[in-house]
């Protein structure tokens, strides 16, 4: 189990089929920010593609406004602090972040989705990415000759917000690429989605 970690793990890390895509979501998002200065440093990504609380908070570093209820959220979580260093991020490597232009969100028990221009009120809270989104990001998946995902791209457990995490696991377990699936949640919802025997691992 370890040596087939450990080696998966050092295909990606050192000699990944190019291009090499990020999948970065999750509500554990200390994981991947220290993941992604790594990455970014030494040249192993090619493409980040955040979603979740990453993806938000990649577009508040870009000024996008969120709204009271999705900042308090946020806040009492202590993840504000990641968008001065998503900030950073994207001064120096700007060119290879693909981050959501949509988001989904429940009103009176429906699901709905906005463009990043059409956020509405401040009592919302984005649970999951949109379809537009979920379309930009199954295309980098398909052209991947790498992909490392690292957390869902919304609260996937819910039905309303299973959506983008379930399009984009079907996609990395289509695609051609080499995949590499890590943490709990992730590989939870590889099995809730009967697609763990199609991932690289």
């Amino acid at each position: 189990q370890l040596i087939a970690e450990f080696g998966a793990l050092s295909r990606v890390a050192e000699s990944p089929e190019r291009p090499a895509v990020f999948v970065l979501g999750g509500l554990k998002v200390s994981d991947a920010y220290g993941m992604l200065r790594q990455v970014l440093e030494n040249g192993t990504a090619d493409r980040i593609l955040t979603g979740g609380v990453t993806g938000i908070l990649f577009q508040m570093a870009r000024g996008v406004k969120f709204g009271q209820a999705q900042e308090k959220f946020l806040a009492n979580r202590g993840l504000l602090k990641y968008v001065d260093e998503s900030r950073m991020y994207l001064e120096r490597f700007g060119e290879k972040f693909i981050n959501p232009v949509d988001f989904a969100y429940e009103d009176n028990g429906v699901r709905k989705e906005c463009s990043l221009a059409d956020l509405p009120n401040d009592a919302a809270l984005f649970m999951d990415i949109g379809t537009e989104s979920i379309a930009l990001f199954e295309k980098e998946i398909a052209q991947a000759g790498t992909i490392f995902v690292n957390g869902p791209v919304g609260a996937y457990e819910n039905a309303l917000f299973e959506k983008g995490t379930k399009s984009l696991w079907n996609a990395i377990a289509d695609a051609p690429g080499f995949s590499v699936v890590g943490g709990g949640d992730s590989v939870t919802a590889a099995k809730q989605y009967n697609v763990t025997d199609k991932l690289g691992y």
